[in-house]
């Protein structure tokens, strides 16, 4: 049997490495931090049957603890859903750097 990190330590390594990765792309030129949504949208499309995957298990465990069918149906990930989201990353890409103005 593998023992797997607690949830409160596996979400404040996960919220470390966010800032730290926040820290550096503030202060990234706009064509870095373009090339970091576009890589982005590239590994959630590459990885999509792995969200899905998960998301399922997340979907199972919610519908387990009784959520409501309004909170699943914001909760489910299906391919409409993630090409959404691959979409709206690469709208954001686009648009111009804010910073400094």
């Amino acid at each position: 049997m593998t023992t797997q990190p607690a949830i409160p330590e596996m979400m404040t390594e996960i919220g470390k490495r966010a800032r730290a990765a926040s820290a550096e792309l503030g202060y990234a030129s706009a064509e870095r931090k373009h090339a970091a949504l576009i890589g982005a949208a590239h590994a959630v499309w590459a990885r999509r049957a792995e969200i899905i995957a998960a998301n399922a298990k997340d979907m199972e465990a919610a519908r387990t603890k009784g959520i409501s069918k309004a909170f699943l149906d914001r909760l489910e990930l299906n391919d409409k859903r993630i090409d959404g989201i691959i979409e709206a990353v690469q709208t954001i890409a686009e648009l111009p750097d804010p910073v400094g103005t």
